[in-house]
């Protein structure tokens, strides 16, 4: 018996990663027009922005760096269509710009490239706009106070969010 090493990927397909990539996103797009429907064309405009940002920040980092234009594989494009569909439908357009900047730039490009990712770049963008639009509330400092914990809110606030006279509305022992 003999043992074949090789490098990864050990299973082969006829199918190309941008093949895969563009099925990724024909995929999406029935959620993404849920999206649309459901909350109006903030949304679509949300996910446009993220998807155009994603794949600009991918073709601008190749022509920078003197790399083969890589946008035609669908990567960056899949990249902008998760990390849009994962933040909120009314987020301000700045945010997945943003997002889709650092998702590509740092999560992607700065490692290599496509595959080479220690983090999926739609998460690291989508957490990088939530810093950037929420982080600044959860730092206390000279005019702020700590917002503290996201959960101890509604229940010290509204009695567990149940309306009052509900009988639901009871006190909550150790939430004030």
């Amino acid at each position: 018996m003999t043992l074949n090493l090789s490098a990864s990927p050990h299973v082969r397909d006829r199918w190309t990663t941008s093949f895969i990539m563009h099925t990724v996103l024909i995929s999406l797009l029935p959620a993404a027009a849920v999206g649309v429907i459901v909350y109006g064309w903030h949304a679509l405009l949300v996910i446009l922005a993220s998807i155009i940002a994603a794949v600009g920040t991918e073709a601008l980092f190749c022509v920078m760096t003197r790399k083969p234009l890589s946008i035609t594989d669908g990567s960056a494009a899949v990249t902008g269509m998760l990390l849009a569909l994962s933040l909120s439908p009314s987020t301000p357009v700045v945010y997945p710009i943003l997002g889709a900047v650092f998702a590509i730039l740092v999560a992607k490009c700065c490692f290599g490239g496509l595959g080479k990712n220690f983090i999926n770049p739609a998460l690291a963008g989508r957490c990088s706009a939530h810093l950037l639009r929420h982080g600044h509330d959860q730092i206390p400092g000279p005019g702020r106070r700590h917002v503290g914990h996201a959960f101890e809110g509604p229940v010290r606030r509204h009695g567990g969010g149940y309306p009052a006279g509900s009988g639901r509305d009871q006190h909550v022992p150790g939430h004030g």
